[in-house]
């Protein structure tokens, strides 16, 4: 049997993710090449953070 699991993309769904700890998850699990899934109520914020730009 083949081992497929190391060929799989990962996600991390990170709530809060416009300030503080979920912030600083975001850029973490970013520069581990994850896809991101992120979520806060500050949009103006998140629509930076998906530009790629740290704030």
């Amino acid at each position: 049997m083949e081992n497929h699991h190391k060929y799989r993309q990962k996600t991390a769904l990170i709530t809060g993710s416009a300030h503080g700890i979920g912030y600083q998850l975001a850029y973490v699990f970013a520069s581990h090449s994850y896809n991101l899934v992120l979520v806060d109520k500050d949009q103006e914020k998140l629509a930076v953070i998906a530009q790629g730009k740290r704030i």
